[in-house]
């Protein structure tokens, strides 16, 4: 379609283009965007380059030809264009756009944020052109894939409020950021400035703070913000502002600062402290745990078919999968997999309690002899203990067929922390579900209550968590770790009370409730799990339940759901409520009540088929191990109720979260094209456990051109 000359500049000067830099070249532009949509990017910046030499390097040419290089990955070439704009145009919003994207290219995200700022301080006017939508986007999720999830949300949530809520790009990521267990959950609460009070001196200066982020100035925010604190230090929300802009910015030192210092203010709630302490404690992870190395430990055999038979047959080496490639990429994959175990393997015949429950130390990899190199033993695994029995292991098993000294490199690195909560242990597969089940809290409860309060951690000054308890300059924080470890473990079918368990074992005292503001809405998912639910009005407690079903906040949901299904006043599909009670009930028996209930309430309350609710019986039942009645439930599902809306496109969702179920065939080709449900939320068992430094999460900026380094979104 040609360009009408009454649209609006590609220069986003705000003019129409018959008024603008565009109005001689329009057939230019046309002959430019032809080319550049039909792929042909070089031809278009060809045309771009001839019709500044005729016209001149007018502000609609650079800007085109600006995002082409940039998409195209010229990124040297795009910067130098960009400064030939700014050169005569250096409050241009556009230009400043583009140099926010070219910082992202070369790797400062810092940088790339205060770009950004730039250019939407040279905006005049109400009106932001859709296109920041897009950088918004881009910067955020640069940020989330640089483990910087506040500034990312930050971002991303006025992206969304710039290219619409419901905007499905955006939503999907969203989606994906709250449901995330990569992402600590105290990170993961939509930041919001408290109301200003009427009557002091520096209301004014506030409320223009609070202009300033709801137009995404939140440089220009914290500006406002630092002057009140000059003129007015101290004031509580205005330190608690100043932290969360910080945040928003990108800014981790002046953050962690900055809520520190909030934590120290004489008269806040300790809860509030506390929330303060851990916020500053997850935008630095460094502080919550010690780095530890990975090794790769390669030994030449001499004997392969004795390192063999040994292998095989020692209880203490588990065979595991094959592998078809191999893990170092040197060449044909290993010939044997093996976990390596602390003691050894148990059997139907031993007694089996927790404390003979062993745990996977280490990996090993047996090769065969290759054209260029010897047969050769190979393991991997974390500096520290697990080392010292993997080594130890090794040499009473395999020493005398191993020829010569080991060679010993570094591969990658984790952290005590990360490496405890790996709680690898090796469950019987032959113990019955609900067994296995009660030795897996136990072993979890042990690691924590026993040898993660005993682990030295930075942010204590070196001491444990057991140690630090009692020194009252360290007490919010050890409060704060306690409730990290909690939410990061937090998983509906294990009920592990850790909590509890904790402040007890460590002499914490009661923290009590929480205090529901009047006049909003508690945000803060860590505040949230204080609060008393029967204190709620309706509005407060659908605010908190939507927060808590975003986030698959367990431990909140367990304690709002059953308040809202109370509650005749509340107008809500009960269905819905009781199937995730049902996921996150952490008693089989309390699980299937739940069900039980929801098809109750969809067949005699709201009359409607149970094909939804037998597709989510079999989702449980899986889930469950309970598995022998799952044919007579496909079968019911197939025969009855396939027919119904929706309940073919979540048949095959759940056969694929289990991987069962035909490939291909009717079912799976009609379902393909039918929309998501909105009663497919994600289960939390199906989400690791997070931990410090853990890596962030590919998230959408995968599907940007294999060739540029730059994710550019469609507007």
């Amino acid at each position: 379609m040609d360009i009408d000359i009454y649209q609006q500049c590609p220069c986003q000067s705000g003019k129409k283009i018959k008024f603008c830099c565009a109005k001689e070249i329009v057939n230019d532009l046309n002959v430019i965007l032809k080319k550049n949509r039909a792929g042909q990017s070089q031809a278009a910046l060809d045309q771009i380059d001839r019709v500044i030499k005729k016209s001149g390097p007018r502000d609609s040419l650079l800007t085109i030809q600006t995002h082409i290089l940039i998409s195209t990955n010229q990124i040297e070439k795009a910067k130098q264009v960009n400064q030939q704009f700014l050169s005569h145009k250096p409050k241009h919003p556009t230009a400043l756009h583009h140099k926010s994207l070219i910082s992202l290219a070369d790797g400062d995200i810092g940088q790339a944020i205060h770009d950004l700022q730039d250019a939407m301080d040279s905006i005049t006017g109400n009106e932001i052109p859709i296109s920041f939508g897009n950088v918004f986007q881009i910067v955020g999720l640069a940020n989330l894939n640089a483990g910087r999830p506040i500034a990312a949300l930050a971002h991303l949530k006025f992206a969304a409020f710039l290219r619409g809520e419901d905007h499905p790009e955006i939503s999907e990521i969203l989606i994906r950021f709250f449901s995330s267990r990569e992402i600590p959950i105290v990170a993961k609460q939509e930041f919001h400035l408290d109301r200003p009070i009427e009557g002091v001196p520096w209301h004014k200066k506030y409320l223009n703070a609070h202009r300033a982020l709801d137009r995404g100035q939140f440089r220009k925010a914290l500006k406002f913000l630092e002057k009140i604190e000059a003129d007015f230090p101290g004031q509580r929300i205005v330190l608690r502002a100043i932290a969360i802009v910080h945040g928003f910015l990108g800014d981790h030192d002046k953050a962690i600062e900055a809520w520190r210092e909030f934590a120290k203010l004489q008269g806040i709630p300790k809860l509030e402290a506390i929330e303060a302490e851990l916020i500053a404690l997850t935008l630095d992870p460094t502080r919550f745990s010690n780095p530890l190395s990975i090794f790769r430990r390669t030994s030449e055999i001499k004997d392969l078919d004795r390192v063999k038979e040994i292998a095989l047959s020692n209880p203490r080496l588990i065979r595991l999968q094959e592998l078809s490639v191999d893990p170092f990429d040197e060449g044909p994959a290993p010939k044997f997999v093996f976990g390596l175990l602390d003691g050894e393997g148990l059997t139907p015949e031993d007694e089996i309690s927790a404390d003979v429950i062993p745990e996977f130390v280490g990996e090993l990899f047996i090769y065969g002899k290759q054209t260029d190199r010897p047969a050769r033993l190979e393991t991997i695994v974390s500096e520290g203990s697990e080392s010292t029995i993997c080594e130890e292991l090794l040499e009473s098993l395999f020493g005398e067929f191993l020829e010569g000294e080991p060679k010993v490199t570094q591969i990658d690195q984790t952290t005590d922390i990360a490496n405890l909560l790996d709680f690898n242990f090796q469950i019987p597969s032959f113990l019955p579900a609900t067994k296995g089940t009660e030795l897996l809290i136990e072993k979890i409860q042990e690691t924590i209550l026993e040898r993660w309060t005993e682990v030295c951690i930075p942010a204590l000054g070196g001491k444990s968590a057991r140690e630090a308890a009692s020194h009252p300059e360290y007490e919010n924080l050890v409060y704060g770790l306690v409730l990290l470890i909690e939410a990061s473990l937090a998983n509906g079918l294990l009920d592990l009370n850790l909590f509890n368990l904790l402040t007890k074992k460590l002499q914490l005292g009661e923290l009590g409730t929480y205090s529901h503001p009047e006049d909003g809405i508690v945000t803060s998912p860590i505040l949230q799990q204080f609060l008393d639910p029967a204190e709620l009005s309706d509005k407060q407690l659908l605010g908190v339940r939507e927060i808590a079903m975003k986030m698959v906040n367990v431990p909140n949901l367990k304690k709002i759901l059953p308040e809202v299904l109370k509650r005749d006043t509340i107008d809500i599909p009960k269905d819905i409520h009781y199937w995730a009670l049902s996921q996150i009930a952490s008693d089989n028996d309390e699980a299937f009540e739940y069900l039980e209930k929801a098809k109750e309430y969809a067949a005699k309350t709201e009359g409607r088929s149970v094909g939804i609710c037998l597709v989510q019986e079999l989702d449980l039942k899986i889930m469950r191990g309970q598995t022998e009645s799952v044919g007579a439930i496909l079968s019911e599902i197939q025969t009855k109720h396939l027919h119904e809306p929706n309940v073919e496109y979540q048949l095959v969702r759940v056969l694929d979260k289990y991987g069962v179920g035909p490939e291909q065939g009717p079912i799976r080709q009609r379902a393909s094209s039918m929309p998501a449900s909105p009663i497919a939320a994600p289960s939390s068992a199906d989400q690791p456990v997070w931990s410090p430094q853990a890596p962030t999460e590919q998230k959408s900026a995968e599907s940007a051109q294999a060739e540029s380094k730059l994710w550019l979104p469609d507007s």
